[in-house]
């Protein structure tokens, strides 16, 4: 006698926590309390300060102290430990400073002191990786205003040194880091809202980027993001393209050029895409969020660089800028936090999972 047994499937639900917060601009999830439990900082956009909420665990966050920026309109937030304290510290990107700041955290949830880093005009999106291979965190920043990047170099000890500027094309909106020709050292690909191309900046491990290749993009690309999305070893890129209204995959070689594979049509003026696990089959999906729709879109991966047509679930209101994904009820499936400036409003979307025989 011959026994089968079917895998059962899984029916992906999402219910939905608002959390009410002036003009966020931007956001990073990290525990910074060190209690075990998720915690989130909010970047005010329209009030020159950070605010930290604190995670309850169950996807519920409780502000617990404002902290002031140096510049105004304070945007993209990455949470790391620049200081290798093994405590995490914050670098917020000011718009209009135009500046850095890196908040030193203390480990229960405060940052008290601050360093500020000039920057370029219209600083935009920034990256951390280690970029001179000194085992100390470094930035990465683009300067929409100037069309160029450049690294922040770190030691380490809270001393930062600003390395030379690298052109890229017009408005960079959106950092991707990784090793994109395998050389062991980290590169850069950086997408353009007022070009149709990707620039890959290769990494010579000091800190310092020369052209490698350019991918491509769609019209007002928005953000792009890297992954393996086709399991070969090699990373490959994502880009999300607000006026074509579509999302464009690029495979990569081990050489770090890339070819596009796939355009995927998606809602009214995508803004930002993660890629992550959503229904727990080991195999990465995509989720999209939409500026001028109210739906969040999730497209099944197969593991072999293919995505699925949309599921949609209509989050209520329009204006999503930003997306990240992390488990923030400790139920190991993969939630999501999605920021809506103009609506003065962080969306926690939690994601549960129904399973069914076929």
């Amino acid at each position: 006698m011959n026994l089968f047994v079917l895998a059962p499937s899984c029916q992906v639900k999402f219910t939905v926590i608002n959390i009410p917060i002036n003009s966020p601009g931007g956001f990073a999830i990290e525990d910074f309390d060190r209690d075990g439990k998720l915690d989130l900082a909010v970047s005010n956009y329209n009030q020159k300060q950070i605010t930290i909420l604190t995670g309850n665990g169950n996807g519920v966050f409780t502000v617990k102290t404002t902290v002031a920026s140096s510049g105004n309109s304070p945007q993209n937030i990455i949470a790391a430990d620049f200081d290798k304290d093994d405590i995490v510290d914050l670098v917020v990107e000011n718009y209009q400073g135009p500046s850095l700041d890196i908040f030193k955290g203390n480990g229960d949830g405060s940052f008290p002191t601050k360093t500020t880093i000039s920057t370029g005009p219209t600083p935009e999106p920034i990256g951390v990786a280690d970029f001179n291979m000194d085992g100390a965190l470094d930035i990465v920043v683009a300067s929409s205003g100037q069309n160029n990047v450049w690294t922040v170099l770190g030691n380490g000890a809270g001393t930062y040194t600003s390395q030379t500027k690298f052109a890229v094309d017009s408005n960079p909106q959106s950092i991707a880091i990784g090793d994109y020709n395998r050389d062991g050292k980290p590169d850069i690909a950086v997408c353009n809202l007022q070009s149709t191309t990707v620039n890959v900046l290769k990494g010579d491990g000091a800190g310092l980027f020369s052209p490698l290749t350019t991918a491509t993009a769609g019209n007002n690309a928005e953000n792009i993001i890297t992954s393996d999305f086709n399991r070969d070893g090699i990373l490959d890129l994502a880009v999300i393209n607000g006026n074509s209204k579509n999302l464009i995959i690029s495979t990569g070689t081990s050489t770090g050029t890339f070819t596009t594979t796939a355009t995927i049509s998606l809602g009214s003026y995508p803004v930002d895409v993660v890629a992550t696990d959503v229904d727990n089959d080991g195999l990465l999906d995509l989720v999209v969020v939409d500026n001028q729709d109210t739906n969040l879109r999730w497209l099944k991966g197969d593991g072999n660089g293919n995505f699925g047509t949309p599921s949609t679930f209509n989050l209520g209101i329009m204006g999503a800028i930003q997306c990240r994904a992390a488990d923030l009820n400790d139920d190991g499936r993969m939630d999501f936090i999605i920021n809506f400036r103009d609506q003065n409003t962080v969306k926690v979307v939690l994601t549960t999972c129904v399973f069914t025989n076929p």
